[in-house]
């Protein structure tokens, strides 16, 4: 067994000489998705050796591989290394140094999180401990589709290493700092995009007879889009919504066309391949009664994200270990996604949420997002023991 307090006082020195700085500067230098590629040469020199490190020619972002034995079964940790395009009004001393780019989702802590785990594991007194092979992902672009996480899994990350479960921390500062909420079953939604031109016949709106007005046609299928989402499919939550109605006329011109973005979520196969049909036949059907045409455009984004209930179950035991039970919390599946979702189709999973909250944290997305970095702590001290005890 693990002697606990030596555990703590290594997390409490790891904490304080890597993960906050390493956080403060990936921070104040911050880059988009894709483009992680200064992020990527930062991190690979504050590696610990000890580990292997795998690029791909293709790819920011790499793989870092702690060996037990060749023979034995892989453990799979993923954080995301992009930022988004927000100008920061945090006003710390830390702040992005990027016009228009800041770490607002709390991937520069994911990222700090998992390599200072990787000191721990890396340190004399725990580094013949674990069981398993350890294989560390630091993985580009989460934010934008089709996601880093597709691409790492093309460039072969869960090929030749027998992948036993795979897991990743969120920032969640809806939780208490020292708190992590975890959900059994499927988690986050999947997410695909919407794009829609309707093209009709502009012209003067007092002589409406010689027009195809696109903004009727438009709105009618905004209408029945709404209507998806109230219908009951699978009992699971399902949303189709139109976030974007662009038709450039004027107070007497109708414009000869409207283009609309949209978004799917679903928690369910069935649904999702059922929405998508039905806005297909829709606007075929709009199509036809309004003699306009309407070009539709569906992607498909990331799929709904599991939690593996042996992997949930293993995971709160181990956390009982450090955390109290009310410190352990139950949380509701969100309508949001994450392409972590990829790996959760292929092996066992757990998305684990890390409470960050604390006063002026702010929320995930915000200009003025500020999470206590306290709770690097917890990250660092979970991750560790899911390494050791799983």
């Amino acid at each position: 067994m693990i002697d606990n307090i030596e555990l703590k006082n290594a997390i409490k020195d790891v904490y304080e000489q890597v993960a906050v700085p390493v956080r403060r500067h990936l921070h104040a230098y911050p880059e988009l998705s894709f483009h992680e590629e200064e992020t990527t040469e930062y991190l690979i020199n504050q590696f610990p050796k000890g580990w292997m490190i795998t690029r791909f020619r293709n790819s920011t972002g790499f793989v870092a591989d702690f060996v037990v034995d060749t023979n034995r079964p892989t453990l799979v940790f993923r954080a995301d290394l992009d930022a988004l395009p927000i100008q920061e009004k945090t006003q710390l001393p830390y702040s992005s140094t990027k016009e228009g780019i800041m770490h607002s989702c709390g991937h520069d802590m994911h990222a700090a999180i998992l390599l200072a785990t990787a000191c721990i594991i890396n340190s004399p007194d725990f580094r013949n401990i674990p069981a398993f092979n350890i294989r560390f992902l630091f993985q580009p672009a989460e934010e934008v589709l089709p996601g880093g996480a597709k691409g790492f899994i093309d460039n072969g990350v869960l090929n030749g290493i027998n992948p036993m479960a795979a897991f990743a921390l969120h920032l969640s500062p809806e939780l208490k700092t020292g708190q992590v909420g975890i959900f059994d079953g499927p988690f986050m939604a999947s997410s695909d995009e919407m794009y829609v031109k309707v093209i009709g016949k502009g012209g003067h709106a007092a002589i409406a007879e010689h027009n195809i007005d696109p903004i009727i046609v438009a709105s009618r299928l905004v209408l029945k889009i709404k209507e998806l989402s109230d219908m009951e499919l699978s009992g699971n939550p399902h949303v189709a919504v139109i976030g974007d109605f662009i038709a450039n006329g004027a107070t007497n011109i109708t414009p000869d066309y409207v283009t609309m973005q949209g978004t799917i979520r679903t928690f369910n196969d069935g649904d999702r391949t059922y929405i998508k049909t039905k806005i297909q036949e829709i606007a075929d059907e709009l199509q036809s009664q309004y003699n306009c045409v309407i070009e539709l455009n569906i992607i498909d984004g990331y799929p709904t994200l599991f939690n593996n209930h042996g992997v949930v179950e293993k995971v709160k035991t181990i956390a009982s270990m450090m955390l109290d039970s009310q410190d352990i919390v139950p949380i509701p599946r969100r309508m949001t996604s994450d392409d972590f979702a990829y790996y959760s189709n292929i092996i066992p999973s757990c998305m684990i949420r890390l409470g960050c909250g604390s006063y002026g944290s702010g929320k995930l997305h915000s200009p003025s997002f500020n999470p206590n970095e306290e709770c690097m702590k917890t990250g660092i001290e979970l991750l560790s023991n899911i390494c050791f005890y799983y």
